[in-house]
């Protein structure tokens, strides 16, 4: 076993640079595009449930990635269970969709779409030099599979204005767990603490200042999945999903 493998620097004599809406980039999000669109139009519960089972294969990567480059406990238990809503949108509905009660989660495809959609127009991977490292796989496919895993949630299952009251309360609950774990450990979980680098240049008052960043929150998520919650339903009343 080499140490390219361990560590994941990059395949070895392979390099495609990262830059922000660069070339890479928008391949990227073009594939996203037509697997997501293919996904929604083709997608079986077998098939939905296959891709929970990748989902969960993703966490059992990261925790033999995490063992194997000698991270600390804490830095396991972040491997396998992050506070960030992109990642346990992941974890719930991949356990969801592989056992068999992903109706009772499907309250979590709010955290999927739009938080999703704007880490993959603005991901923090500017210390990326290659995108064929694990970082950056681990990066992208386990947010295109928390969109992915959304999507067959709202195809077999009806979305109604009781789930956006659950995704919100949800959110706070996580949000609150992540605020209590910064102020102890000095992480930076859900950057309650400091705004994501592509929100750097937007004021938002004092957001570097918790619990305030956690009110700044409430009111995005608030108003974001409201709307979303209206999409969603419009889409599957034109659409006529069950």
């Amino acid at each position: 076993m080499t140490n390219n493998w361990i560590t994941w620097n990059g395949i070895p004599g392979v390099y495609i640079g990262w830059q922000a809406f660069g070339t890479a980039h928008i391949v990227a999000l073009f594939l996203s595009l037509i697997f997501c669109i293919l996904l929604s139009k083709f997608g079986s519960l077998r098939t939905f449930r296959i891709l929970g089972i990748a989902g969960l294969l993703i966490y059992v990567l990261r925790l033999i990635h995490a063992m194997l480059v000698g991270s600390s406990a804490w830095g396991i238990i972040q491997s396998v269970f992050p506070l960030y809503s992109c990642d346990l949108s992941l974890l719930l509905l991949s356990i969801g969709w592989s056992f068999g009660f992903v109706k009772q989660l499907k309250f979590i495809v709010f955290w999927s779409f739009l938080p999703i959609l704007f880490v993959l127009l603005f991901p923090e991977l500017s210390a990326i030099e290659n995108i064929l490292t694990y970082k950056f796989l681990d990066f992208w496919l386990g947010h295109i599979l928390a969109v992915a895993l959304a999507i067959g949630s709202i195809k077999f299952y009806s979305v109604r204005l009781r789930d956006y009251y659950k995704a919100v309360l949800a959110f706070i609950l996580l949000l609150t767990i992540a605020g209590l774990i910064n102020s102890n450990t000095g992480s930076n979980y859900m950057f309650l603490l400091t705004k994501p680098k592509a929100l750097s240049s937007w004021n938002f008052g004092y957001w570097n200042t918790f619990p305030q960043s956690l009110v700044i929150w409430i009111i995005i998520i608030g108003v974001g999945f409201y709307v979303q919650c209206w999409v969603i339903m419009f889409c599957q009343k034109i659409i006529k999903y069950k």
